[in-house]
């Protein structure tokens, strides 16, 4: 993977010597005070990361401009001579594109990975997504976004071999961060990922495999919601809809065919406790994902008119199932995960999807520090994020 630009451009932007030299070799000269802004420059850079490149900054200080003249000259159409000396100085340095906005220039490259296709549990992962892209921004930086494909493939033993992504991964040497959604990687897998990129701290996101080895590549903490926590919110869910404010007597429960299987039986298990404790009549019911088409399947079903509240295990088939039903049909629609919920009036339970994001990069910025000031890995953590239950009024799908 080594790359031999690359890594001559590392050496370029760490050697004020040779950028003079091969300014004077191009025929341009270097301005008085230069020399000074560009130790500055190295130090705030080489703070931030191991391997520091030429960026539009450095040909700012080179070519005595501001940096927004950069961004102008680079991806303008002018011809001043000001403008071809600038772009001069970025083609020497391998400088390429339009200047980030200030909050994205000065912070870090964090790499988001996940499978991007549809799956039952994508509202889940988009929420997650939207709340670590959110945070990143927020701190000043950036995202780099990957898709990890699902090509496992079995070997002649009959294991499973690790993805491509792990095994042929792609160039994260510019990136400080790894955070993986979802993905169930495999120990195997994470310790191909660390033989390839040794200094690369990775946080999982909702990964149900057990760290259970001390030395799982280079990951530093789990993030995932506290399950007693979710099953206790669930709980307390179904028992305020049993109970005098709602009395529901006739209750549907909205699961997916697919994925989550351990998780989702156990909320199955708490519904039908709860139902049998009240003397509440029940039936399950099985969607292939979770999408406003599957919930308006539900909602035309025959048991529909006959139901007084839908338990749904996603707020995307709740709402589906709340536009479906008949105008004037006195039913209760209940959401989870709270990410539509609110707008629509509907209890759902918040697992604290929002708070992932801050989460996640609260601990890659303590391991990146840690690691430059040359302190040992510790093991990898779990990070729980509590669940809080959202009881709304206005669950009936009258509008």
């Amino acid at each position: 993977m080594d790359d031999p630009k690359y890594e001559e451009l590392i050496h370029l932007a760490s050697n004020w010597g040779k950028l003079v030299q091969l300014a004077i070799e191009t025929k341009l000269d270097v301005p008085k005070g230069a020399e000074e802004k560009y130790r500055d420059w190295f130090k705030r850079r080489s703070a931030r990361s191991v391997e520091v490149l030429p960026d539009q900054e450095l040909v700012s200080i080179l070519a005595g401009v501001l940096p927004p003249a950069v961004s102008t000259a680079i991806s303008g159409t002018r011809n001043s001579q000001l403008a071809r000396r600038i772009r001069t100085f970025a083609k020497m340095l391998g400088v390429k594109g339009r200047m980030l906005p200030p909050s994205e220039y000065r912070g870090r490259l964090i790499a988001v990975a996940m499978e991007l296709l549809a799956k039952p549990s994508w509202s889940y992962t988009q929420e997650v997504l939207t709340s670590i892209v959110q945070e990143i921004s927020r701190a000043g930086g950036h995202v780099a976004l990957y898709d990890v494909p699902a090509d496992w493939q079995q070997t002649p033993t009959g294991n499973i071999s690790p993805r491509t992504f792990f095994t042929n991964p792609p160039d994260l040497r510019r990136c400080e961060g790894l955070i993986l959604i979802n993905t169930q990687a495999s120990q195997d897998e994470l310790e191909e990922m660390a033989r390839a990129f040794p200094r690369l701290p990775i946080v999982l996101v909702h990964d149900n495999q057990p760290l259970d080895r001390e030395y799982a590549g280079t990951v530093v903490a789990n993030i995932l919601p506290d399950l007693d926590s979710c099953l206790s919110g669930f709980r307390q869910l179904i028992i305020h809809l049993l109970g005098p404010a709602h009395r529901a007597k006739q209750l549907v429960f909205v699961t997916v065919s697919e994925g989550g299987i351990q998780t989702r039986s156990t909320k199955r298990r708490v519904f039908e406790e709860e139902c049998r404790k009240a003397h509440a009549e029940f039936t399950i019911t099985e969607v292939k994902l979770y999408s406003l088409k599957e919930g308006s399947r539900i909602a035309a079903y025959g048991t529909s008119d006959s139901a007084d509240c839908f338990v749904c295990m996603s707020d995307v088939v709740a709402v589906g199932i709340k536009s479906a039903l008949r105008h004037g049909t006195d039913a209760l629609v209940t959401g989870f995960d709270d990410n539509l919920a609110s707008a629509f009036g509907m209890s759902s339970v918040d697992q604290g999807l929002s708070r992932i994001g801050p989460a996640a990069i609260k601990v890659l910025e303590e391991k990146i520090a840690s690691w430059r000031s040359g302190l040992a890995k510790p093991p990898a953590a779990e990070i729980t994020v509590e669940t809080v239950v959202k009881l709304r009024c206005c669950d009936s799908s009258r509008w």
